[in-house]
């Protein structure tokens, strides 16, 4: 560590210390980095108000949907109504991997074996 960052430790230590940070907004919670400095800078205000009106890309959607769809399944019971969510997850699996998501896709996947596999093992 330089001689810089050990002085800058110090006072932010210091100012601590001293009960300075405390009751800041956002006290407690971690940071949020959206680092998207390589992003063009006509397209990172279209993020940041997407981003602040809660709209998110299909592929998150999609990807979304197949995580809750695969947690239903796990947890089902009956053949038939497990078969139906399974079909449901097979065609969001495949729809992501056809929009090039195939690594969505496969977390989605893994995701729902290691759930059944606690299932099982019950």
């Amino acid at each position: 560590m330089g001689i810089l960052d050990q002085q800058a430790e110090e006072r932010i230590r210091a100012a601590m210390a001293r009960g300075e940070f405390a009751h800041l907004p956002g006290e407690g919670l971690p940071l949020a980095f959206e680092d998207e400095r390589l992003v063009p800078a006509e397209v990172r205000m279209v993020h940041h108000v997407l981003r602040n009106a809660g709209c998110l890309p299909p592929q998150i959607l999609a990807m979304k949907e197949a995580t809750e769809v695969a947690d239903q399944a796990a947890r089902i019971a009956d053949g038939r109504v497990r078969d139906n969510a399974l079909g449901r997850l097979n065609l969001l699996l495949t729809s992501l991997a056809a929009q090039g998501q195939r690594h969505m896709a496969e977390t989605v996947l893994a995701q729902y074996r290691q759930k059944l596999l606690v299932k099982l093992s019950r």
